[in-house]
């Protein structure tokens, strides 16, 4: 009789055992899907913004001399403008526009990424042969060829300022990261 005992609570353990493991397993494998799609729906909105930024960066902005406009120290000036600093022609930025948006970021980073419509970070370089600006928050450090700790979506355009042709890169960039890996 002792035996029978016996028996039937290793049956009942293994039971709530395998149980256990089983629900573990589904919840794990259930947590991991939806970062995992979070993560592609976090990674494709980057892209969207990226895209989004690079179109209105080239732009004219509005008005079209919004930066004459602008205390690059009071923010409320800011409201009724959009950011762009193209100067009406294919790929050329307006240097007055380059500057007044550099200063803005300077002063108050926070206050242009919703200027250029990026809810994570961004950092712009435009080089040209004599030329080289940055604007935004740069990356996180780098760690031989990759970034630590940063996902990263970049764009790179052909510019000119004053008649000279340059590069313009965009970065759109976080530090947090998107699903398990």
């Amino acid at each position: 009789m002792k035996l029978q005992f016996l028996s039937f609570d290793a049956i009942f353990a293994i039971v709530i055992f395998t149980f256990a493991v089983s629900l573990l397993a589904f919840i794990w494998y259930t947590v991991n899907s939806q970062l995992s799609i979070g993560s592609g729906n976090s990674v494709q909105s980057m892209q969207l913004q990226l895209e989004g930024v690079s179109e209105k960066i080239l732009g004219s902005g509005y008005p079209q001399n919004w930066y004459s406009n602008v205390d690059t120290s009071n923010t409320l000036t800011w409201a009724n403008i959009s950011v762009g600093l193209g100067n009406g022609v294919s790929g050329a930025i307006s240097i007055s526009k380059l500057a007044t948006f550099a200063s803005m970021a300077n002063g108050n980073y926070l206050y242009t990424k919703p200027l250029l419509g990026v809810g994570y970070d961004y950092y712009i370089v435009i080089s040209t042969a004599n030329y080289h600006m940055t604007i935004g928050k740069k990356p996180a450090a780098q760690i031989g060829s990759a970034l630590n700790g940063v996902t990263l979506q970049s764009t790179s355009k052909s510019v000119t300022i004053n008649g000279q042709p340059g590069n313009m890169q965009i970065f759109i960039w976080t530090n947090s990261s998107f699903g398990i890996g």
